[in-house]
């Protein structure tokens, strides 16, 4: 072996002396390095379960929002579907038809709430909760829906009632005629009664049958115009059956004071009561 030649030896010397400095840095480095991995780790935690639990509120209140637009829908459906069920002018067959497809969104609905309350993912959750109004549609289809069918009814039912009595002034002017009694204007006001009644019922069938078979979108825009439309045309079919039914009020007024006035009605009148009765 060499050996350390004499002017290397001070150099040696002062290599030893610095090894134990040159140890000290380096565990304080790593003790340095190791402090600020313990602080930031407490600090990572933290918004690790600030974020967990802003995502905890976050989906309980989406599931609260979701949980109230179904209560109010399915309210509003079983309230239709009583309304179905007190129809006077629809076939039983009809009623559990109509009344079965509502109850069926009822079902719909509850399932969807059940899942809507079994997520733990925010995106999942908001899905669910747009579906309630994309895929449902039942403020903008389904109630709509009801309302004019519940109207549709309730106007055949006071047309039907009408038309009783248009029999019965048919008989009164017969009789005014036999005793001698121009009836000419007031079989004008009586031929425009029936007609008005006729169309009544008329519009009112049509207004039915252009909705009854719509179904909910599901976010296809040219389906949900199509819908909007037979809406649109539907609603005003029941707001010209309802203009029908107060000109026929308005007939029957006149044809009541017209037959006050002749000399058969004194034993065949036809009373405002029984015109009041069919409103």
């Amino acid at each position: 072996m060499k050996k350390i030649t004499p002017v290397l030896l001070p150099l040696v010397a002062f290599a030893i002396l610095l090894s134990p400095t040159f140890a000290l840095a380096e565990e304080a480095v790593t003790t340095s390095v190791n402090a600020g991995a313990t602080v930031t780790t407490p600090t990572a935690t933290k918004v690790e379960v600030k974020a967990t639990a802003g995502q905890s509120v976050a989906l309980m209140r989406g599931k609260d929002r979701g949980n109230q637009e179904i209560d109010r829908r399915v309210t509003n459906l079983n309230t239709l579907i009583a309304r179905v069920q007190g129809m006077k002018n629809l076939s039983d067959a009809d009623k559990a038809s109509i009344a079965g497809t509502l109850t069926a969104q009822v079902n719909a609905l509850n399932a969807l709430k059940a899942k809507i309350n079994a997520d733990t993912d925010l995106e999942t959750l908001k899905g669910d909760v747009k579906s309630i109004t994309d895929s449902y549609r039942i403020y903008a289809l389904i109630i709509p829906q009801g309302g004019i069918i519940t109207a549709a009814d309730r106007i055949v039912t006071i047309s039907t009632t009408m038309q009783l009595i248009a029999v019965k002034f048919e008989t009164r002017i017969a009789a005014a005629a036999t005793a001698g009694n121009d009836v000419t204007a007031i079989r004008v006001v009586f031929e425009e009664y029936k007609a008005k009644l006729a169309d009544a019922s008329l519009q009112a069938q049509a207004a039915v049958n252009a909705i009854v078979t719509l179904v909910p979108d599901n976010g296809d825009a040219t389906k949900r115009a199509a819908n909007t439309k037979a809406l649109k045309d539907a609603r005003a079919q029941i707001v010209v059956a309802q203009k029908d039914l107060q000109t026929a009020r308005k007939d029957a007024d006149k044809i009541i004071t017209a037959l006050k006035g002749m000399k058969a009605a004194a034993s065949t009148t036809t009373t405002t009561e029984a015109s009041a009765g069919a409103q």
